[in-house]
């Protein structure tokens, strides 16, 4: 089927459920015109900061009817489990990369 306003995009969450991130095509203000004779495809592209464990990838398409009403045209959940491995250098989810900027001390 043809779609005038097309949404892209995919979602991460941890097996409980949790979601930790989801982005698509409209929240980065782009239109995706779609014809059912063609294969769109799009690249994200983002800096892993993730605590080490296991990740899901869900991915899907929605026609846009307004900026926040859609209508799922295809999901696809737990596409692809991942693993990302590193040392635990803080707690929780993701690393916001705090800095110190100062330790100072009173008497």
């Amino acid at each position: 089927c043809d779609i005038e306003n097309m949404s892209i995009g995919f979602r991460l969450e941890q097996p409980s459920g949790l979601i930790i991130y989801g982005v698509n095509t409209i929240h980065h203000d782009m239109r995706i015109e779609g014809h059912h004779d063609e294969i769109i495809s799009v690249d994200f592209t983002f800096t892993c900061l993730l605590q080490a464990g296991t990740y899901l990838l869900d991915g899907g398409i929605a026609e846009m009817i307004t900026d926040i009403q859609f209508n799922v045209v295809h999901i696809v959940r737990n596409a692809i489990e991942f693993n990302v491995s590193g040392k635990m250098k803080f707690q929780g989810v993701t690393d916001l990369q705090s800095k110190i900027q100062n330790i100072s001390v009173t008497k």
